[in-house]
């Protein structure tokens, strides 16, 4: 056997002389391009080496082959992370938060680049002070802020901070001092301050099972635990905005059992919400009564119903037609609620009176994208914040009067590098048709022939097309990002859910495929893109047709579900099984032995980057090695096949800003390279 000592020193010498040679020719023609040919490099030329050692052999070896292609990027590389770099430390607008004494915004600090979080008089105003310097809370801690939350009494804020070593919330006080209220083996993800601001109520797991709901005492420093979970999973808290009730969501299977604490309450204990016949979305109250939105499968509608606090008496229930929007989530003032809601194009917000019922949309006039509602700093409540943003639209907060049904740009961030009016910022819908008819739609973003084309379709969850800055570079350089929004996901609601799950399945993909085929009929060039359970439907259709695709990138994928759902003892498969499939129902075995991307045959395949952390805390190693060693074992051709391990981070990216821009970097010039 060859000696892989030797071998990769020959290779590392035979690149470095590659990279050297690339980068003479960036300096002598004063910028580097990739579209003239570049000879295809081959990263696996020894599979013995690779796979017939034990895996950490074979990690080892991965490690090895991504950093000659890392090298061989190199020059490509360092512009796309400038280009990162500089989007990364432009200030953006502030995002107001909620509205006590002052309001509180998330913003950036221009001379320093990091997160702030800022307190003013006015929401959309100036900035009077910072409350919190989050760069600082970062670079002690060692992680990245997820999400921040202000106390009633604005004396503490709430942290939840992700690090390589999980999931924590850590308090902090005005003077800076934190604390940290999880630990050992324990992460903590949703989280909510009860109505005195002395107590914080937060979902706790092990792994990535959510087993409890707890609140922790400031003063006494004690957890106790309010709730545990059985069967399910929680997967949402939310403290409803009159600050009287906290809303419990809790995940069986691909429904939600929903649970009410009365945080006023001398009980202290989440009480069951039941609606018969009524498929509970999102809860809220403000006023005198709790707002619910939901569905009602029997009529095949969507509700806003107005409830008595006891949920035993029904006020007044409003239906919300399909061409409004899908909702999925309410915020309830006391002349109006807020509902968001999805649609092909992304999102956007159903405003309803409290007076008559009523309903008015807000439509970004920006093409398709992501409008999310923020808060509202007004005692008469006449007006309310939304945030926008699109691939191709940064971020800009709006003031929206829901007496004039009128919207006011307030503020947006100052981003270097943004895109040009014209091809790179167009934007629009188009659809394709799929194999039994149905118009598939896409949100369209650039006017390019060079297309990445992003898929997810899966759990009901809508792909919303919002700002990534990774999406940037491409866009500049003559690329289209084109979101396919296949029936898997949530964007029609819950039928075009549920007509690709389990046995339908494959439908994902056929859509998938119906996509990639109307952009290939116009003349585009593709590439893949898909992360996570997106990438079960990505890489069946690389592996299906490959011919329609130039290249792919699998992120932190899923691939084998016939291994994990014939696995019960994993915490995740129970609640799986209606989605993907039962491997002990033959049907439904036969459904996943067809869809999954482990069914592999002999083929041709585009160029291929598959990127995960080696401490993906959902998908094991041992899977995607095993995927990557048949998918070469069967290439026919000689498309590079690279597999990039990251030593840091988890399955939801890094915890540190600069090795999340190293690795949009790689995936952004392996695209390019790719697609010379």
């Amino acid at each position: 056997m060859n000696n892989p000592s030797h071998l990769n020193s020959i290779r590392k010498k035979c690149l470095w002389w590659h990279a050297a040679a690339l980068m003479s020719a960036a300096l002598v023609s004063g910028c580097l391009r990739l579209e003239s040919p570049l000879t295809p490099v081959e990263f696996a030329t020894n599979e013995a080496e690779l796979f017939a050692a034990p895996n950490h052999d074979a990690v080892q070896a991965e490690l090895n082959h991504a950093e000659m292609l890392n090298h061989l990027l190199m020059p490509l590389q360092l512009r796309i992370r400038r280009e990162l770099y500089s989007l990364s430390q432009s200030p953006s607008p502030g995002v107001p938060l909620r509205c006590l004494r002052y309001c509180y915004s998330l913003g950036v600090n221009e001379s320093t680049g990091g997160q702030v979080l800022y307190r003013g008089n006015e929401c959309g105003g100036e900035h009077n002070s910072t409350a919190l310097d989050l760069l600082s809370l970062q670079s002690a801690l060692k992680g990245t802020i997820e999400a921040v939350r202000v106390s009633p009494g604005e004396d503490w804020a709430a942290v939840n901070l992700v690090t390589s070593l999980g999931r924590s919330i850590v308090i902090v006080n005005t003077g800076g001092q934190f604390q940290a209220i999880t630990a050992g083996p324990k992460n903590a993800y949703d989280f909510a301050w009860d109505h005195t601001g002395r107590s914080l109520i937060f979902t706790s797991s092990i792994g990535t099972k959510i087993v409890s709901l707890e609140r922790f005492d400031i003063e006494s420093g004690i957890s106790s635990v309010l709730l545990e979970a059985d069967s399910g999973n929680f997967i949402t808290i939310k403290r409803s905005t009159s600050g009287k009730y906290l809303f419990i969501a809790e995940r069986l299977g691909a429904r939600r059992r929903w649970s009410i604490l009365d945080l006023q309450s001398d009980d202290g204990k989440p009480q069951l919400a039941v609606l018969k016949g009524f498929e509970i979305l999102d809860f809220d109250h403000s006023g005198t009564s709790i707002k619910a939105v939901g569905y009602l499968p029997a009529d095949d509608k969507f509700m806003i119903l107005h409830l008595s606090p006891s949920l035993n008496y029904l006020i007044r229930k409003t239906a919300v037609s399909a061409e409004l929007g899908i909702p999925q989530s309410i915020t309830s003032y006391r002349e109006y609620s807020v509902i968001s809601a999805n649609g092909p194009g992304g999102t956007r917000l159903i405003v309803e009176s409290a007076v008559d019922g009523t309903l008015h949309t807000i439509v970004p006039d920006g093409g398709p994208g992501v409008i999310k509602p923020a808060a509202s700093c007004d005692e008469a409540q006449n007006y309310f914040y939304y945030t926008f943003s699109s691939p191709v639209k940064p971020p800009a907060v709006y003031r929206y009067s829901t007496k004039q049904r009128a919207s006011v740009s307030v503020s947006r961030g100052t981003f270097q590098g943004e895109l040009q009016p014209g091809p790179q910022t167009a934007s629009r819908m188009d659809k394709a048709v799929a194999q039994d008819g149905t118009s598939i739609p896409m949100s369209v973003f650039g006017d390019h022939r060079k297309t990445l084309l992003i898929a997810y379709g899966a759990y009901g969850k809508p792909l919303e097309p919002a700002y990534e800055r990774w999406l940037i570079p491409l866009l500049k350089r003559g690329y289209s990002a084109v979101y396919c929004h296949v029936r898997g996901g949530g964007e029609l609601g819950p039928l075009w859910h549920s007509s690709a799950t389990n046995t339908n399945k494959r439908v994902s993909v056929d859509d998938y495929i119906a996509c990639a085929q109307h952009l290939r009929a116009k003349g585009l060039m593709i590439a893949a893109y898909g992360r996570s359970a997106g990438a079960v439907t990505v890489a069946r259709a690389i592996l299906d047709k490959p011919a329609l695709f130039k290249a792919a990138v699998l992120e932190a994928p899923f691939l084998d579900v016939l291994g994990q759902m014939s696995n019960l003892d994993l915490s995740l498969t129970p609640n799986e099984l209606s989605e993907w499939g039962d491997p002990r129902i033959p049907a439904e075995r036969r459904a996943i032995e067809d869809y999954t991307p482990f069914r592999i045959t002999a083929g041709e395949l585009p160029h291929l980057l598959v990127t995960r952390s080696l401490h993906d805390e959902l998908i094991p190693l041992e899977e995607t090695l095993g995927w990557v060693k048949a998918v070469r074992r069967s290439r026919t051709n000689r498309s590079t096949l690279a597999l990039r391990l990251s030593k840091s981070g988890g399955h939801f990216g890094e915890s540190k800003d600069y090795r999340e821009i190293e690795e949009h970097a790689f995936k952004v010039a392996f695209i390019i390279w790719s697609m010379r």
